[in-house]
């Protein structure tokens, strides 16, 4: 049986990223290929709404453009090395969403929630 095609060649990436480190900026087919990096490993992943899924998917590409510069070229496993930023920047994305709704709602109804719990308990 032959074996399927990857959606991004290693080969391929690394030599993108030397012409990108090169020129000081990413080229235009690097772009493409980290963001089907990132969309191809938030797949790994399940979430629990669209809306958390996309908002790890847009951290990831800002954690992923932001670091591309520090790539080493002495290592040669491009696909590995961007995969695992491009996870971390997944899990930052979870971290910070759930962070923001744990600050903003939680706090926020903290004090109604319980006042309806004692309510319903007939202490109010």
């Amino acid at each position: 049986m032959k074996k399927p095609k990857e959606y991004v060649s290693n080969k391929e990436l690394y030599k993108e990223m030397v012409v990108s480190i090169n020129m000081g900026k990413l080229t235009p087919r690097a772009q493409e290929m980290l963001i089907l990096m990132c969309r191809k490993t938030s797949g790994m992943f399940s979430f629990e709404s669209e809306e958390l899924r996309q908002e790890c998917i847009s951290t990831a590409y800002e954690h992923i453009f932001r670091s591309w510069i520090h790539y080493d070229l002495e290592f040669t496993n491009a696909f590995a090395y961007f995969t695992e930023g491009i996870k971390r920047g997944i899990y930052h994305g979870y971290y910070k969403y759930y962070e923001f709704i744990s600050d903003s709602v939680y706090k926020r109804h903290r004090v109604s929630f319980v006042r309806y719990n004692l309510m319903d308990a007939g202490y109010l």
